[in-house]
């Protein structure tokens, strides 16, 4: 039998070298608060359709709220996702860099697949933490490669969200 949880920590240890930023839990909508935004949103994750839902609105209107609690809500049925949130007063959080491996890192950590493909590239390739520099090396190492090579699949698709992205 398998042992999950020292196969994640292995896995953990494997991906240390990926730059990326542990999931800050912010603040959620009280209950009954934003609920014809949150229900179509759920709606929209349940749909095969739709590729992107752009949640929009005026500065201070309780768009990262939402979004915190939709991460909330997907985590709790266990629908594969990964969160950003960009942020202008926090170093780590406003680095375009630093966006695609902590994606990475969130969906290594629910894809065992996909880990331990990504933790044996970085074993394997000691150039690719070099090639890390640029979004686009990004972009093919950590997201197109592993998904054709290792064909990869989250069922019915993965939820990703970038929150704030105007202040990376």
């Amino acid at each position: 039998m398998i042992d999950l949880l020292a196969v994640n920590k292995q896995l953990r240890e494997s991906l240390s070298s990926l730059n990326h930023v542990p999931w800050l839990s912010g603040t959620f909508c009280l209950t009954g608060t934003r609920v014809e935004i949150l229900q179509l949103i759920q709606s929209w994750t349940r749909s095969a359709n739709s590729q992107m839902f752009w949640l929009h609105g005026q500065a201070g209107s309780g768009k990262s709220t939402t979004v915190q609690t939709t991460f909330q809500w997907l985590q709790q049925n266990h629908i594969p996702s990964a969160l950003y949130t960009c942020s202008k007063t926090q170093t780590e959080l406003h680095s375009p860099l630093n966006v695609l491996p902590t994606l990475c890192y969130q969906l290594c950590m629910l894809d065992r697949v996909y880990g331990q493909y990504i933790a044996s590239e970085f074993q394997n390739n000691p150039l690719l933490q070099s090639g890390l520099g640029h979004i686009a090396t990004q972009l093919e190492l950590l997201f197109l490669a592993p998904f054709q090579m290792a064909r990869i699949s989250f069922g019915h698709g993965v939820v990703v969200i970038l929150d704030a992205l105007d202040e990376c």
